[in-house]
């Protein structure tokens, strides 16, 4: 059950990122909120959810910038796979995957063939 929530969850993420991607428009501000901690909900996600409703009301929303964001919510990127995880557990993960280690190694031999 795990694996289809999770592969539900990244299909609805890339859903929404094509989505807003298409929003390039400088009158839009999309701020992305953390949700994934109930416990939490009032800090991360009512309260920033509220304030931005409310300078938007007032004509005063401020624009945040993409990377600010990501170092917020923790998503770490590897270079050599393009890969973005959203989380250090992710990210792990990621690197623990036969695909990274395939990529690296595929790399490796390529700087030591000198090959391009």
């Amino acid at each position: 059950m795990k694996c289809r929530t999770r592969q539900y969850a990244r299909k609805q993420l890339r859903w929404i990122k094509s989505r807003l991607s298409e929003c390039n428009d400088p009158g839009y501000h999309f701020r992305r909120l953390d949700s994934s901690l109930p416990e939490q909900w009032a800090d991360h996600v009512s309260k920033p959810a509220m304030r931005d409703v409310r300078l938007f009301l007032q004509g005063e929303l401020e624009v945040v910038e993409r990377d600010s964001v990501k170092k917020d919510m923790g998503v770490r990127s590897c270079r050599d796979c393009e890969v973005v995880c959203e989380g250090d557990e992710q990210f792990r993960q990621h690197l623990a995957s036969r695909k990274h280690k395939k990529r690296v190694s595929a790399m490796k031999k390529r700087v030591n063939t000198g090959g391009s």
